[in-house]
């Protein structure tokens, strides 16, 4: 029996200390497929917006995203905290998984037929993450004033969207409302008991740095939901009857936005850490939120335009469409400004940066030309690589003339 007993430890190992997080290691199948499952999740929640572009469907889709985002980000930050590859991680994970999954079978209609599911789906997650927390404090006492808090409202979050699916319907989206507003608040808020005891402000310390593996796993899932573009092309083309010349544009005009928004988004802030670790995480943090947020809106506006390409836009996606790549524009050059870029690439760097925060005005100002498809695409697109050509052209600029006089 004993023996046995010692058989299961070795499967079942507690969650990794804080303290002995590798400072380098490389990001595991596990966790791409982890990430795979939630880009399913954002595809549907995405759909609801390409299928009816209003401001309805922009508020139901941005408090979705906000939900499903949330999610990732704190799995995410357990397994790069505290977690492993062995049997009792993977059992967890693929738990978390079940989870998301459910979510995405509610989430054709989230806020009314599938709302039960939903909720009661998003509690089960969020309760499985109550106790992977929780845990890292009983097996680590150095972590307990930390871990304590933190599970705390993960659990309260979890209370709130399991109530909401026996509530009245006046008090669904309230409690959703409540639910949401602790969990986007609970990095500030963790930030702030550091001020607390000295204890919590070492494991926050040590929590709050963004690691290269932290770093690239961003970077993965934000070209993940970049495909989300490629599939809106994809989506609007295939509901076209006939191709022709005009629609190949349009097509080519909305697959170059996508590329245009990894082109500068990888060449200017991925996989690059904060400068400052405190402030500098949180805002990382959320500017990545914001990034990937204006991806998938983007993804599912360019469907919505494309396959509405014979009739005339309307004027909510048109906005919808420029304030979405507004968005994706505004937070690679905010997180442009606060990352840690080395001596000799640094001028190209920030000059692609501000040119993206400039670029932001005419890209907003697209939602007064009432153009057609085609052209709309098109100026996007110039605008999307006009921060990169404008920063390549200054490199050249610089560079030394090597020319013989003689």
């Amino acid at each position: 029996m004993n023996e046995r007993r010692h058989r299961l430890r070795d499967l079942w190992h507690p969650p990794r200390a804080l303290r002995d997080r590798p400072d380098e290691r490389r990001v595991t199948y596990l966790e791409l497929f982890y990430d795979l499952v939630f880009v399913v999740l954002i595809a549907r929640v995405a759909h609801g917006l390409s299928a009816h572009m209003s401001w309805l469907a922009l508020g139901e889709y941005v408090l979705l995203f906000l939900i499903v985002w949330w999610a990732w980000l704190n799995g995410s930050l357990y397994h790069e905290n505290h977690g492993s590859d062995d049997f009792r991680a993977r059992v967890l994970t693929f738990l978390q998984m079940f989870a998301v999954v459910a979510m995405a079978i509610f989430a054709h209609d989230p806020l009314h037929h599938g709302f039960v599911g939903f909720s009661l789906s998003y509690a089960a997650y969020l309760l499985i993450l109550t106790y992977l927390w929780w845990q890292t404090g009983v097996h680590d006492p150095d972590h307990r004033p930390l871990s304590v808090p933190y599970s705390s409202s993960i659990l309260v979050s979890a209370v709130l969207f399991a109530a909401s699916a026996i509530s009245p319907e006046s008090l669904r989206l309230w409690l959703w409302g409540a639910g949401i507003l602790i969990s986007i608040l609970l990095l500030p808020m963790i930030m702030i008991l550091r001020f607390t005891r000295n204890e919590i402000q070492v494991q926050i310390d040590l929590s709050s740095q963004v690691t290269p593996a932290l770093a690239e796993r961003m970077g993965l899932f934000t070209i993940i939901v970049l495909g989300e573009v490629i599939a809106g092309v994809i989506s609007g083309v295939s509901g076209h009857h006939h191709l022709n010349w005009s629609l190949s544009g349009i097509a080519g005009f909305g697959s170059a936005i996508a590329m245009g928004l990894w082109w500068i988004y990888f060449d200017t802030a991925a996989g690059l850490p904060p400068r400052s670790r405190r402030q500098g995480f949180v805002a990382w943090s959320y500017l990545h939120l914001l990034l990937t947020l204006g991806i998938a809106g983007t993804g599912a506006s360019v469907s919505y335009v494309i396959s509405h390409a014979e009739t005339q836009i309307l004027p909510e996606a048109r906005w919808i469409l420029a304030g979405m790549i507004a968005i994706t524009m505004l937070s690679i050059g905010g997180l442009v400004q606060i990352v840690q870029h080395s001596d000799d690439i640094r001028r190209i760097h920030y000059i692609a940066g501000r040119t993206m925060l400039v670029s932001v005005i005419p890209v907003l100002s697209l939602g007064f030309l009432r153009v057609g498809t085609l052209p709309l695409l098109g100026i996007l697109a110039l605008l999307v690589l006009a921060p990169i050509g404008i920063a390549v052209l200054d490199w050249l600029r610089r560079l030394p003339d090597h020319t013989n006089p003689s």
